[in-house]
């Protein structure tokens, strides 16, 4: 006869019954790991011998964290990923990244999406996660990874007035990634002695939003060719554009 002897694991998967000799201790793991236990036979006849005993129980990978998470243009994040599995799977990402943004893989069943996305990148970049470990078949999540920014633009590109007239431009802002809030305008670079008024002076971006822009240059104004630029700024991000006047 053979007894288990591991309180732990005799009473959760096998109990305490003694088993015959070549009868099969079998049954479903409820947990993955390695068990240490020890193995006694007896027959009622001098000493018990005792074998001490390894059981591994592996674990097919699964990843576990969110499929999506959004980051901004200029500003540095991070988002771990985690997966279970026995032995603890490596993970590997798939797909193109934003400039500035790299995929770690930190050898402990997680990996970190992390950096500062570059001037240009914002948009929505989607890309696999892949958690394994040579357990059955590899996990794969399909993530997405959003990249917040908003672009700014200006029309006409080039203007020519007359002294004691104005230039009108139309200012046009696009979100990125689903980008919303408040933006504030300003205008720099006008002849000296113009006006620039902005209306309106800041726009509320969800999608998409424009301002009018009008320079009056004054009797006195300088003649020349000037770069006016346009800026919008939204918490920590800054947008500009230039256009070209031309008084005469």
């Amino acid at each position: 006869m053979k007894r288990i002897q591991n309180a732990a694991l005799a009473r959760k998967w096998w109990g305490n019954a003694p088993r015959s000799e070549g009868e099969p201790i079998r049954n479903t793991p409820t947990a993955a790991g390695t068990f240490n236990i020890s193995l006694t036979a007896q027959n009622g006849v001098s000493l018990n011998p005792t074998q001490n005993f390894t059981l591994t129980v592996n674990q097919a990978p699964a990843i576990t964290s969110a499929n999506s998470t959004t980051f901004q243009v200029g500003v540095a994040g991070s988002f771990t990923l985690t997966a279970t599995g026995s032995p603890a799977p490596s993970l590997t990402e798939g797909g193109a990244l934003p400039g500035g943004v790299t995929f770690h893989g930190n050898g402990n069943a997680t990996g970190t999406l992390s950096g500062t996305p570059a001037a240009g990148t914002g948009g929505t970049y989607n890309i696999t996660f892949t958690a394994g470990n040579g357990v059955g078949s590899n996990a794969n999540q399909n993530f997405t990874l959003t990249v917040q920014d908003f672009t700014i633009s200006a029309s006409p590109g080039s203007q020519t007035i007359s002294a004691g007239h104005s230039a009108v431009y139309t200012i046009s802002l696009t979100s990125k990634g689903g980008l919303a809030g408040n933006v504030s305008l300003s205008c720099r670079g006008g002849p000296p002695t113009s006006t620039c008024i902005i209306s309106p002076g800041s726009v509320m971006l969800n999608g998409t939003a424009s301002a009018t822009v009008t320079l009056f240059a004054s009797m006195k104004v300088n003649h020349g060719t000037f770069t006016l630029t346009f800026t919008g700024t939204l918490g920590s991000l800054a947008r500009s554009t230039n256009v070209s006047l031309t008084v005469k």
